[in-house]
This record gives structure tokens, C-alpha cells and sequence, in this order.
């Protein structure tokens, strides 16, 4: 067993959208994330996951909807587990 493990950060429904979105600060985030915890994983909890499914299906907005399909199509080759 490692005694030392790495971190695992978990997102909450905003970071998935703005990241499908190209958010900068986003981006700027998760690359000083990756500096500072090498090796760190990226978690999407299943809360998370449920509201962006919402999102994709019954949000008022058009770019929401496709944020959250973006984002959940593409969360894993974003690095998130």
C-alpha cells in the first residue's frame, strides 16, 4: 500500500460546464492543478454526473445542453474519472 496516494480532486457541476465551455479560468485551473499535484486524479461524482445528464436533456438554454453533452462525451479524454 502507498503511504502516500494521490490526491483525487473532485469538480462540481460548474467546472464540467465552463470546461465544455473553454472557460479560461478553467483551464488555467486545472493546468496549475496539474503543476502543483502531479499525478492527482480528476473525479466527476455521481451527483455531478446526474445534474449535467439533466442539463443535456431539460436545460431552457441551447448551450447548456450542448455544454453538458460535450462535457460528458469528452469528460475522460479530459483527464476525469
Amino acid at each position: 500500500m502507498n503511504p502516500n496516494p494521490p490526491p483525487v480532486l473532485a469538480g462540481d457541476t460548474n467546472v464540467g460546464m465552463d470546461l465544455a465551455q473553454g472557460s479560461e479560468w478553467v483551464l488555467d485551473a486545472l493546468t496549475v492543478i496539474g503543476r502543483r499535484l502531479p499525478g492527482c486524479s480528476l473525479l466527476v461524482p455521481p451527483t455531478v454526473s446526474e445534474e449535467l445528464a439533466w442539463l443535456a436533456d431539460h436545460s431552457e438554454e441551447i448551450t447548456e445542453r450542448q455544454a453538458a453533452h460535450g462535457f460528458l462525451r469528452q469528460h475522460r479524454i479530459l483527464g476525469f474519472h
